[in-house]
């Protein structure tokens, strides 16, 4: 089984080559998460955002954003939450449980998969959020998920699975 910190090595290879998105993508940060929020994403490349930032800690974005910079800005949030899932496996409790819920939240929901995330994110980044997926339904109890949830999350790798058989 791939540990959590291997998949966010995955994450962030995969995620290497996605630049910020344009500045009229993120023109509501600071309306809608604040000051901080909008420095920690404006013109910041996925993997180089500060996920320890206050900006970041207190932005749930991606079902706001345009499609586009919310697909980009997944990666971000699967590495904040491969990093805590890691924190919690060694330690015993979670650390990062906005963006955890968030994330969380964002995989459950069908329509980012069908309108965002799956148009938008190259067949390595869809290999590297099913391979989450299936950490994150193998870690259920970990991530204290209920049945409802693992139903969903299957669903999703499934239609991940269909796509990259196109």
């Amino acid at each position: 089984m791939t540990t959590a910190l291997e998949l966010l090595t995955k994450v962030k290879h995969a995620w290497a080559g996605i630049d910020a998105p344009i500045a009229e993508d993120l023109k509501d940060m600071e309306w809608g998460w604040g000051r901080e929020a909008a420095e920690a994403f404006r013109g910041v490349k996925p993997v180089d955002v500060d996920i320890d930032s206050i900006g970041f800690q207190a932005a749930d974005p991606l079902l706001q954003l345009p499609a586009r910079a919310a697909a980009a800005y997944l990666g971000t949030y699967l590495i904040s939450l491969l990093y805590g899932l890691d924190i919690q496996q060694k330690v015993g409790f979670p650390t990062d449980i906005s963006t955890r819920v968030h994330t969380l939240s964002v995989l459950i929901a069908p329509n980012f998969w069908t309108e965002i995330a799956g148009p938008h994110l190259s067949p390595d980044c869809l290999e590297v959020v099913s391979e989450v997926v299936g950490l994150l339904i193998s870690e259920r109890d970990v991530m204290t998920l209920e049945d409802a949830d693992v139903a969903q999350l299957e669903r999703l790798r499934r239609s991940i699975h269909r796509k990259l058989e196109k």
